[in-house]
């Protein structure tokens, strides 16, 4: 063959590669029931072939070398002309001692190529196009092998048998045209590219070719372009909550040895690969034993002879039906065809089936359908028809199967539906016991799953059925469950977004596996949560359990979303479609996908409550069902301390600049963290160093790499130098530095960049921890400032050495209040302007090692206190921390959203007003709940029932007390008799008061009443005043006096300030609130009644 030959071939090849492969495959197994020994081959290529196929989109490099394996096995049809299989060759070999090494290695050969060509699609797209050389010729050389192995089959099917001997002449042509074959796909790989591809290649070839790799700030920019179109293209669904793929994860992956990667990708691939040639074993397996199935011959008389159950090739040639017939007629062919076999002269059922044929009927058509009709087209076909009957257990009859499906799987879903309830409530329990360490993430992935879940579970026509019937279906649905528990623990129950799911299922629709999945998901995340409780698990642990759901959730998804596209085609309502399709399965995802109705929240079942029985012990699950290992406890950092006294001069035997350092980098005249501690060491290369660590930035205690250089002295005798901090993951904070080191003063100073947040200052680093502390930004350096520092710093090593009562006291007050203010940048109440410039002022009083300790304190209450993280208080915008207040009054709220305040008094007593039309201001004598622990969507509408039938019993006590003219309750706490406002407990026995100061002091907790319990707010409720127009004009003008009070103190502020430090999120903030409190009048008189 011409090259142009062999380049249309193999575009003709790659075009048509998914249609030509199962004509092929046909062909393959009708040829390893005579020669067995070729099973392990073409069982290999199917499984290969399988998993490509199930790929959202295909790379037609890939196809190019699966075409060539393809090529391969083609040949093995040849073993159809072998006459004589038992012939022994002039060898004395017969064609299967031949040839059965030879299949065994071609089989290793498809495996280790379906993994390099998996590992090479997971690749972000920049990584191939940067290491595109690499990747070919990792790809290219299967071109030989295959053709390798091609020409060994031809040749053992040439020395096996004379009649063969013309194709063997073609051997020469094969081996000759292997390179060609090469070089030409080499070229087509280019033309594969796909249009983002391009992009990026003209994006390198501008910032400098091949040479952009070893140039960081082009990699940078190449980096930033390519990662802000990462979603343009068509993407595996995304993971929830962040963990975005960096800069640096990029830098790694583009560096990383392919062969490391082939290799790692290798163990988790060779499950899947495993999983998928074992249910095709299995479902040859069914095809062989499967009793009373019709023998198919070569030649048909018609469409009808194609179908292998007798009963309905019977049905479908007396009805004279062709390749396909409406799924109605189908259905009501099949139950008169069934009736009238079972039923005897009296009209009583006979037979072993007669239990079955009793489901077959006009009410149930539409499931039977369903199950039949696998595209829902409204059209059952002759392979649906032989689809179906060969998925049946092989003990069952087609009766029992289609029984199965008319009621039985609605039995089998509404029995999971119930264990995934009885789970969730297993989970709420056990969140509440967690280690505090393992809260957040447990809490996030039970809010998470818990909406992902329940629009299935809620959706679903719940069909209880009897015990007699559920036993007759009990095999099949145990044995659907052993093999989808076992394909779980070959994959160690880690799916990711995309094909993972179909390999645990299997092929079919979603709709027959999704609650099993759910379920036994769950169960193994029970299991884990169940270890939190003693351990403390990594974040990656609960992360990777909540994208297995998320993947089995995207698959029903991608179902949905192609039953849409059928409905519409067929002109049908969709919203009508999805209320009755699989029992309504998908009626709530169809429209709010994985978020569950807020609508229906209030309007849920109350929750199924979990046996005990299903609450695993952490003592009898086994360490082994986590995938990571154990993280470590928060800890109080006394070693920080532990440190050697600063080392002032350099390292004797290293170069000068080597050595411990300490300083600031300065944002905007000021420190911008705490002070950092540097220890530079020799790195590989000539003038290079390193140093690793930790420390505290941007509010986190971060690990951090170091890389840097140095460069010849200069002619004043300082060294230019140039370094970079890498963060992990965090490539937001990385930061280049760039300066001299001065002998004289043993200092590094220079100026600093953050490129991926586009922020820049100045640093400086030296020996002495002491002298750096109070040293000013060296861009606002002069005389005045060196004079301030030479005081600040003599006094303070005075009293420090002194140790002095004032020092001492001091110290502490700076420290305690660093960390408050720390804190908030967490959850509460935001930082003012003038709260974020004395926290930045607080920075240089701490010594590196007070960062440590403190920061492990901060840690240790973050990991203990409740952050509602997905709540804004309504009043101040803050994230609500250690408590979370709830308004239940009707008029303030929509059916979708609450009413969330923090527990700021001046936020509980305070107006809120809203921009929605339908929701009515908040105000302070409404009804409210508080809770001091997370509550779940799944609680939030029995919580609020609860809260407020104790708010109208707590008001009709206060209201008989009155009207007898008896002193108000005692606060529990303080015994002081209360006042409205006050709290009072829902859950405590009897009615428990609260004051409002020992509440909010949190000084009311015992033995008896906890955190874990629920208040009520209790104020006086009154009735709505109708205001005069007159009295509405005075509230106006009052208004407007308050809007231009408030915009003249902005102003002056805004015309005071420095273009360093403008206005503040939190002065306009301040400003909004004061503009939104209520004024006199309107305190006084408008009021509402509560819930």
């Amino acid at each position: 063959m011409d090259t142009p030959q062999i380049v249309e071939a193999i575009q003709k090849g790659v075009n048509t590669f998914m249609e030509t492969v199962p004509p092929l495959m046909k062909a393959l197994d009708e040829v390893a029931k005579v020669y067995p020994f070729i099973s392990a081959t073409v069982v290999a290529f199917r499984a290969a072939y399988t998993l490509e196929k199930k790929r959202r989109e295909n790379d037609k490099r890939v196809l190019a070398i699966y075409n060539e394996m393809k090529d391969m096995m083609s040949i093995l049809v040849r073993l159809n002309s072998v006459s004589d299989p038992g012939q022994i060759a002039p060898d004395g070999l017969t064609i299967e001692e031949r040839m059965q090494k030879l299949c065994e290695a071609a089989a290793e050969d498809i495996k280790h190529c379906a993994n390099v060509c998996d590992t090479y699609l997971k690749k972000k797209v920049l990584t191939k196009v940067l290491t595109a050389p690499t990747w070919e010729g990792k790809l290219l050389r299967f071109v030989g092998v295959f053709a390798k192995r091609r020409e060994e089959f031809e040749l053992a099917l040439a020395t096996s048998h004379t009649t063969i001997d013309a194709d063997a002449a073609d051997l020469h042509e094969v081996v000759s045209t292997t390179c060609l074959r090469m070089d030409i796909m080499l070229q087509l790989f280019q033309d594969y590219a796909t249009p983002r591809e391009r992009e990026l290649v003209a994006m390198v070839k501008k910032l400098g070719g091949s040479g952009v790799l070893e140039n960081e700030q082009a990699m940078e920019e190449l980096a930033a372009y390519a990662l802000a179109g990462a979603h343009a293209g068509p993407e595996s669904r995304q993971a929830p909550q962040g963990r975005p793929f960096g800069f640096v994860e990029l830098q790694q992956e583009i560096k990383c040895d392919p062969e490391e990667a082939i290799e790692k990708n290798a163990e988790f691939f060779n499950r899947k690969f495993d999983i998928q040639r074992r249910q095709i074993v299995e479902d040859i397996a069914r095809a062989v034993n499967r009793e009373g199935d019709r023998i198919i011959s070569v030649v048909t008389a018609g469409p009808h002879d194609r179908i292998f159950d007798p009963d309905i090739y019977k049905i479908w040639r007396e009805m004279g039906w062709r390749g396909s017939v409406k799924s109605r007629h189908f259905i009501m062919a099949l139950k008169d065809y069934y009736v009238e076999k079972a039923v005897e002269d009296s009209g009583l059922l006979i037979g072993e089936d007669s239990w079955a044929v009793k489901y077959i009927n006009i009410g149930r058509a539409r499931t039977i359908m369903e199950a039949f009709d696998d595209d829902a087209s409204g059209f059952i076909t002759v392979n649906e028809v032989n689809n179906f009957t060969r998925s049946r257990p092989l003990d069952w009859s087609l009766p029992h199967w289609i029984a199965y499906w008319a009621i039985g799987w609605q039995m089998t879903c509404t029995t999971y539906c119930v264990k995934i309830e009885e789970i969730f409530d297993a989970m709420i329990r056990l969140a509440y016991e967690v280690l505090p360490e393992n809260r957040r993430g447990v809490n996030l992935y039970i809010a998470s799953t818990w909406h992902m879940i329940t629009v299935f579970v809620q959706s679903i026509k719940r069909e209880k059925g009897t015990e007699d019937l559920r036993t007759k279906f009990e095999s099949h649905v145990t044995a659907e469950e052993a093999r989808l528990r076992r394909n779980f623990e070959d994959l160690n129950y880690i799916s990711q977004p995309g094909f993972h799911q179909i390999i645990i299922a299997g092929e079919g629709r979603i709709e027959m596996t999704l609650f099993p999945m759910f379920y036994l998901a769950l169960k193994r995340d029970l299991e884990k949560i169940s270890l939190a409780r003693k351990h403390v698990l990594t974040d990656h642990e609960t992360y990777e359990s909540l994208v297995t759901i998320l993947s089995i959730a995207g698959a029903a998804l991608d179902r949905i979303n192609s039953l849409r596209s059928i409905f519409e085609q067929q002109s049908l309502e969709v919203k009508d479609q999805f209320e009755i399709f699989a029992k309504g399965l998908y009626k709530i995802s169809s429209v709010n996908e994985l978020v569950f109705d807020g609508n229906k929240l209030r309007g849920l079942p109350d929750p199924i409550p979990c046996r005990n029985e299903i609450i695993p012990d952490p003592d009898s699950v086994p360490l082994s069902i986590l995938n990571h290992p154990l993280g470590k406890a928060h800890e109080i950092n006394f070693a920080a301390y532990d440190i050697p006294e600063p080392t002032l001069q350099p390292v004797e035997g290293t170069h000068p600049m080597l050595g411990v350092y300490y300083g600031f980098i300065y944002h905007y005249r000021q420190p911008a963290d705490p002070m950092l501690k540097l220890t530079l060491t020799a790195g590989e290369g000539n003038r290079e160093f390193v140093a690793t660590g930790r420390h505290y930035r941007g509010s986190r205690y971060r690990s951090y790499t170091l890389t840097g250089n140095w460069g010849a002295s200069s002619e004043g005798g300082k060294i230019p130098v140039e370094f970079k901090f890498t963060y992990s993951t965090k490539d937001w904070a990385n930061t280049e530095l760039k300066g001299a080191y001065d002998c004289d003063e043993n200092s590094i100073r220079g100026t600093m960049v953050m490129p991926n947040c586009q922020r820049s200052g100045v640093f400086i680093f030296k020996r002495d921890p002491d002298f750096v502390r109070f040293y000013p930004a060296p861009s606002v350096i002069n005389a005045r400032r060196r004079w301030e520092f030479a005081i600040t710093s003599v006094l303070d090593r005075v009293r420090r050495e002194a140790w002095s009562a004032r020092y001492i006291v001091k110290r502490l007050k700076d420290r305690k209040r660093w960390m408050e203010l720390t804190i908030r940048e967490y959850y509460g109440r935001n930082l003012t302007r003038d709260e974020g410039k004395e926290l930045y002022a607080l920075f240089p009083g701490l010594y590196e090692a007070d960062a440590q300790f403190y920061a492990s304190l901060i840690s240790i209450h973050l990991s203990k206190t409740n952050i509602f993280n997905l709540i804004e208080c309504d009043k101040c915008d803050s994230i609500p921390g250690g408590s979370r207040i709830v308004c239940i009054d009707p008029d303030c709220r929509n059916e979708t959203t609450t009413v969330d305040l923090c527990s700021e008094p001046e936020c509980i007593n305070s107006t809120v007003t809203f921009e929605e039309a339908d929701r009515k201001k908040h105000l302070p004598n409404h009804g409210m709940f508080k809770v001091h622990r997370m509550i779940f969507d799944r609680d939030t509408a029995r919580i609020e029932s609860l809260a407020k039938d104790a708010l109208d019993s707590v008001r009709g006590t206060i209201s008989q007390l009155k009207k007898d003219q008896k002193p108000m309750p005692e606060c529990t706490r303080c015994k002081t008799t209360v006042s409205l406002p006050c709290w009072c407990c829902v859950e405590c026995t009897g009615e428990r008061f609260i004051c409002d100061d020992c509440e909010h002091k949190q000084l009311a907790f015992d033995g008896t009443h906890t955190k874990m319990h629920t208040i009520v707010r209790v104020s006086e409720k009154g009735d709505k005043k109708v205001f005069t127009m007159e009295e509405r004009m005075r509230l106006v003008e009052d208004e407007l006096a308050k809007v231009r009070e408030t915009l003249a103190k902005l102003v002056e502020k805004s015309t005071q300030g420095s273009q360093s430090e403008p206005l503040t999120k939190g002065d306009l903030r301040a400003a909004a609130i004061g503009l939104s409190e209520p004024t006199q009048s309107e305190v006084g008189t408008e009021t509402t009644e509560s819930a």
